[in-house]
């Protein structure tokens, strides 16, 4: 800049140059980036399962907003040479005098501060994210979910002959235990609810979900009754169990033979009357120790688990424990036995964990996302303070040629450049956690079960970013502290 106004170049002509050559520089960053997105989208949409598309074909408002950001980008970057370096004079600029006032570098400071505060409260959401889904995975859900093969019922015969069918799937040596089911955890069905009471209570009815189950349920989900006894055939089709949810709502202590009545069931919407037109009375022989039947950002509800073959409900499911060994052999015997009943059955089956882990499908890709965002924008964070650490170098330079000569080592240096820079990442720090831990909160409460937000965790992801920023001022620092005081300071 010094030399061309040494050289006679107007001011005028200095702006043009510098707004031309930042919009130019900004083309082709969007033309980049526009590639990038091209090669990258297909990737992205088969990851989260979208079908995204940038639409400049279609809609015209695209065009007219990238070109204003282009243009807005363009003059803010070009900006600073263009109006503020160029009215140095040529003497000043040649010289490399000192140029910059407060209020540039409290700019420069500031932007630091803000990527920094980001970069933490990235670090600390991807931990955060990282731990719960981990807490959700590992959580005991009351139930033993792997090894859960579930068979879907597709076949008025089939539900007809469900007994039949169960008896020649336990014959599989392949298969520990079998129960047929109504509903399974995890179902993306409607779950009916019903109305219960304890007889002769003048109460309101308390709603409750239900389940039908047989007298293998417990053994094949591995679910551990707590209070009375688990069904034992068909004479317990007007017997329930309950849940300890259930039993602590119905305020049943003991599971001792009460009398309940269940006057109505739903299936989501209003109530209606049962099959039979009439009061469902059915006896409480046993309670079950509360399992997840849902995801874990739903607390657990009331359960009841009525029998097979009570008139409430139809049987949906087989559910079978396997052995793990030889599956494509154990769906074939399976689909054998299916077949017999109907020979038009199409098999369809899921096993339960796979199920279960679609719940939390959503937070695993926001994770992976959370992960590459938090790398991007320390990245940013770092190359922002690279540059202030570089300019600040540079303006400091004949200092600290003096205070070599004075006799300051360059581990002394080292710390006089770098306290300054990491006092601006404490100063980030010092905003992200509060943001971070307010933010993360709030989507733990989306979660019923869910970690709590532990101290460790802002240690962490503030160390870490006074590690990397420490590393990334330290080539600078050590840099300019090792350089020759002679050539700053030859001038003066």
């Amino acid at each position: 800049i010094g030399v061309r106004k040494a050289n006679g170049a107007f001011r005028s002509h200095l702006i043009n140059q510098f707004l031309f050559e930042s919009l130019l520089v900004t083309l082709f960053s969007f033309l980049l980036s526009l590639l990038l997105v091209n090669l990258l989208l297909p990737s992205f949409n088969a990851f989260t399962e979208k079908q995204l598309s940038l639409g400049f074909h279609s809609d015209i408002r695209l065009w007219l907003y990238t070109v204003g950001i282009i243009i807005v980008t363009g003059l803010i970057s070009g900006s600073y040479p263009a109006f503020l370096l160029s009215r140095f004079s040529p003497l000043a600029l040649l010289k490399s005098l000192k140029l910059q006032n407060k209020g540039d570098l409290s700019l420069r400071k500031g932007l630091v501060v803000f990527q920094f505060t980001i970069s933490v409260v990235m670090i600390i959401g991807t931990i955060v994210l990282f731990r719960q889904i981990q807490y959700v995975s590992n959580k005991d859900l009351g139930f033993t979910k792997e090894l859960l093969l579930v068979v879907d019922i597709n076949s008025g015969d089939v539900r007809k002959n469900a007994q039949t069918i169960k008896n020649e799937i336990s014959k599989i040596a392949t298969v520990k235990n079998t129960s047929v089911m109504s509903r399974v955890p995890g179902e993306w069905k409607n779950i009916p609810t019903v109305k219960i009471r304890p007889e002769g209570n003048s109460d309101e009815h308390k709603i409750s979900y239900l389940l039908g189950v047989d007298e293998d349920f417990a053994t094949t989900f591995e679910v551990k009754v707590v209070n009375g006894r688990n069904f034992m055939g068909a004479n317990d089709s007007t017997s329930i169990i309950l849940n300890e949810t259930a039993a602590n709502m119905l305020n049943i202590k003991e599971a001792v033979g009460q009398l309940v009545e269940i006057p109505e069931r739903s299936m989501g919407g209003s109530y209606s009357l049962l099959n039979s037109r009439e009061t469902f009375r059915a006896r409480v022989i046993g309670i079950v120790k509360d399992f997840h039947f849902q995801s874990l950002r739903e607390r657990i509800a009331p359960m009841v688990l009525a029998y097979q073959n009570n008139p409430v409900h139809s049987i949906d499911y087989f559910t079978s424990r396997v052995t793990g060994n030889d599956i494509p052999t154990t769906l074939a015997k399976i689909n054998d036995a299916l077949t017999k009943i109907d020979p038009a059955h199409l098999l369809e089956y899921h096993f339960l964990d796979e199920q279960l882990a679609r719940f939390y499908a959503d937070d695993h890709r926001r994770e992976t996302m959370l992960i590459w965002a938090a790398l991007a924008t320390i990245f940013i964070a770092c190359l922002g303070l690279f540059g202030l650490a570089t300019y600040t170098a540079e303006q400091r330079i004949k200092e600290i040629g003096v205070r070599k000569v004075l006799g300051a080592s360059v581990v002394n240096l080292t710390a006089l450049l770098s306290k300054d820079f990491l006092k601006l990442v404490l100063i980030a720090n010092g905003i992200a956690f509060p943001l971070a831990w307010w933010a993360t909160g709030l989507w733990l409460q989306e979660f019923a079960y869910h970690i709590t937000i532990e101290w460790w965790i802002f240690l962490v992801a503030g160390g870490s970013a006074m590690f990397i920023a420490l590393l990334t001022i330290s080539y600078q620092a050590i840099k300019a502290a090792l350089a020759d005081p002679v050539k700053s300071l030859k001038t003066e």
